[in-house]
């Protein structure tokens, strides 16, 4: 695919919300931004890509806006400063938890935990956050042992240019269309953050962002694309439009243009385009919801071999009282494996977004062209959530996955190839959440796979043996605020 087509695209879509948005322009003044509030803030003490995250009535892509930067809930006057802290460990029992288990295998009990801290500062023209955590597991390091294990999690500073516009640079996360395709990935320890730089325009009802990023493996006086890894985007651009139809229907436009290193080369890239619309309905605070998604996928990854993929998606959720109701569907495109003469790449990538809280929570189905062997997945599933208490909840959900398109595997009788049972599995899920407080809050979770023949031929192991997952998670994340900073200007 040639470079120009995706600039052009997000350079006329950003040129089209200028346009709208010069009437503006006379509001200009001084400029107090409103921080996120608690439904937003929450998105970063549980895992914010499960689909039960709260959000804006009507609205998930909006409530995760103001819900990218983990900041405090800070007041609105003068300057503020605040440092955060997060202490969350994680045991787990695996027995079976990614892939199928064999007789060889033995379960493994293992306590992941993170450790952050956090400083950030606002002002009614700027607000900076930068945070570094801490990644291990438990018994890793010897006792005596100096091992650097303090990475940077966050770094960044956003300017407000006027009431609508803003400026964001640095080392920043990403949440956009519900985290299918950008994602904070909250769930894994470490994390996404991507090095960017983001413009915004934000009003009431309409949200544009274009983000920008060009990435280096060194500090090199000359283009080095050779010694980038192939793995990771070496350039990224995306474009997200959100515009409210009235208090219950949103829609939104999300565009991303990745381009990776040719294998071999340090000249060339390919570039590879996603692009889609999401559509919220919500009556009110209960009631209905219905959510749906279209994405198309095209490019190329490697020589000689262009994409076209697609992704659907329907949800549709009811509540009452205590409880809520949800089902839904996903379905991502694959491969034909018999097709030998195709050249065509049909298995849709979800590229950097959450697979956690969508395509069970025993991780069989991070990546989905991968983890599928490029057959595509369909997902239906169902959810019943239930609030016990004012501080406790609990959710049952169902999976059935299978194959969207056909796997080829060897016959054995030569050369000759066969589909694999387009049936993978089934899945269920439990989990508990309790707050204890504000600061302070504990989830646990249970879960069993139920893989079939052709589950194992792709993932490995054994399709005799029911997987089952357990989890105890604790997440304590005091915050200190500094109030009436004095600083010189």
């Amino acid at each position: 695919m040639k470079r120009k087509l995706p600039h052009f695209l997000t350079l006329s879509c950003l040129l089209f919300v200028i346009s709208m948005s010069r009437g503006n322009a006379d509001n200009f003044g001084r400029y107090v931004f409103s921080p996120p509030g608690s439904a937003e803030k929450a998105g970063w003490l549980v895992d914010a890509a499960d689909p039960s995250y709260p959000g804006k009535k009507g609205s998930r892509d909006t409530a995760q806006l103001k819900g990218n930067d983990d900041l405090p809930d800070l007041q609105q006057a003068d300057d503020r400063l605040s440092i955060s802290l997060q202490y969350r460990p994680r045991s787990e029992y695996r027995n079976g938890y990614k892939k199928p288990m064999s007789d060889s295998l033995k379960p493994a009990f293992v306590t992941n935990q993170r450790s952050r801290i956090g400083l950030s500062y606002q002002h009614p023209r700027f607000r900076s956050r930068i945070s570094f955590q801490d990644i291990r597991t438990w018994g890793e390091t010897r006792i005596k042992q100096d091992v650097s294990s303090f990475l940077l999690h966050q770094a960044w500073f956003e300017v407000f240019l006027d009431p609508s516009w803003s400026l964001k640079l640095g080392r920043q996360v990403l949440k956009y269309a519900d985290q299918r395709f950008l994602a904070a990935c909250n769930w894994n320890n470490v994390g996404a953050t991507h090095d960017m730089a983001l413009l915004k325009y934000d009003r009431p009802k309409r949200h544009v962002h274009l983000g920008l990023a060009y990435n280096n493996h060194a500090s090199y006086l000359h283009e080095r694309y050779q010694y980038y890894p192939e793995s990771f985007y070496k350039t990224m651009q995306f474009i997200w439009f959100s515009q409210d139809f009235g208090p219950r229907l949103e829609a939104s436009f999300l565009e991303i243009t990745d381009g990776r290193k040719k294998e071999g080369s340090d000249r060339h890239l390919y570039f590879r385009t996603t692009m889609g619309i999401n559509l919220d309905y919500q009556s009110g605070e209960q009631g209905l919801a219905l959510s749906g998604k279209a994405y198309w996928q095209g490019g190329k990854i490697r020589e000689q071999e262009r994409i076209s993929a697609y992704f659907l998606a329907f949800k549709a959720s009811y509540s009452w009282n205590r409880m809520a109701l949800t089902l839904g569907g996903d379905y991502f495109s694959g491969d034909n494996g018999l097709d030998t003469n195709d050249r065509v790449n049909r298995a849709f990538n979800n590229l950097y977004g959450s697979g956690h809280g969508y395509y069970g929570s025993m991780d069989y189905f991070r990546t989905i062209d991968k983890h599928t062997g490029g057959g595509g997945l369909r997902d239906l599933y169902g959810k019943v959530a239930f609030h016990i208490s004012g501080n406790t909840s609990a959710d049952i959900t169902y999976h059935h996955f299978s194959l969207a398109g056909n796997v080829a595997v060897l016959t054995g009788e030569g050369n000759k190839l066969k589909a694999l049972d387009r049936e993978l599995g089934s899945e269920l899920d439990f989990s508990l959440n309790h707050s204890f407080s504000k600061n302070f809050q504990v989830k646990a979770g249970y879960s069993l796979m139920f893989g079939t023949q052709s589950l194992a031929a792709i993932k490995g192991g054994d399709a005799k043996h029911t997987g089952n997952w357990g989890f105890v998670m604790l997440t304590f994340q005091p915050e200190i605020f500094v109030n009436n900073l004095i600083i010189n200007q």
